[in-house]
């Protein structure tokens, strides 16, 4: 009995035993199937080839470039030799002082002054004469010299003058001549310009401004002056200074 009761169980057993089987080994066949011919390939018994080993970059440098530029320009020309003579004092301050008058009268220079004002002084409400003691007039004069060396450099100045009012200055709005002010001109360009009167004063009183000249100032070796109308220029002090190089080696 125990006999039979066993076989029975294992006939029962063994075609579900069997049946997993066939269903596993369908199921790898069919994982495979759908796999790529090439992976299919190499899983399959005589194909199984090394791993390649993969190739490592080389370094690029970031200046290669550039020293390749460097490299197309050839040999570097040889030093210029050096001046023989020597230069004690390389650079020295120098300074040109113009006083006005003389000249008398003074000379303004139209090239350095705008129509406008030109054409004032050529009418009847211009004068070039130092001193003027009517009202109503306007005067000009025009520095002009020289630079004290051939090589340098400006540096700048000042500009002195002694003015004098022909009519009382009562204030900077008044019709007097406590509205009347100076202007600077360089190459016809006003660079300053500045009230001469800061507080009341009767006629007849004399006052001295002194202006600070940049190199722009003094661009082309001219500076004019210009001063309106109820006010006499008496005179007038320029001084320009400069850097000089004292030595004039050839540029090659």
């Amino acid at each position: 009995m125990g006999k039979r009761l066993r076989l029975l169980t294992l006939g029962l057993v063994l075609p579900s035993v069997l049946g997993c089987g066939f269903l596993f080994s369908a199921a790898i066949a069919q994982s495979q199937n759908s796999m790529s011919p090439s992976l299919a390939s190499k899983n399959r018994p005589g194909h199984d080839e090394p791993p390649r080993p993969r190739p490592i970059p080389r370094p690029i440098s970031s200046s290669e470039p550039l020293d390749e530029s460097f490299r197309q320009l050839g040999p570097a020309p040889s030093p210029r030799p050096l001046p023989t003579q020597l230069c004690s004092r390389p650079m020295v301050v120098r300074s040109v002082t113009l006083t006005a008058p003389p000249p008398s009268p003074a000379t303004p220079l139209a090239s350095e002054l705008p129509a406008p004002i030109w054409a004032n002084l050529q009418g009847p409400y211009g004068t070039t004469s130092w001193g003027e003691s009517r009202p109503d007039k306007v005067f000009a004069h025009t520095f002009q010299w020289q630079p004290p060396c051939q090589t340098g450099c400006r540096m700048g100045g000042t500009l002195t003058f002694t003015y004098r009012n022909n009519l009382q200055a009562t204030s900077n709005t008044a019709p007097d001549a406590g509205n009347d002010k100076y202007y600077l001109y360089n190459g016809g360009t006003l660079l300053q310009t500045g009230l001469l009167y800061t507080s009341p004063s009767p006629a007849g009183q004399t006052f001295t401004k002194t202006l600070t000249l940049s190199p722009v100032d003094m661009a082309n070796q001219k500076v004019t002056l210009v001063v309106q109308d109820d006010t006499a220029v008496v005179n007038a002090k320029l001084d320009a200074r400069y850097c000089c190089c004292e030595c004039q080696f050839p540029i090659q």
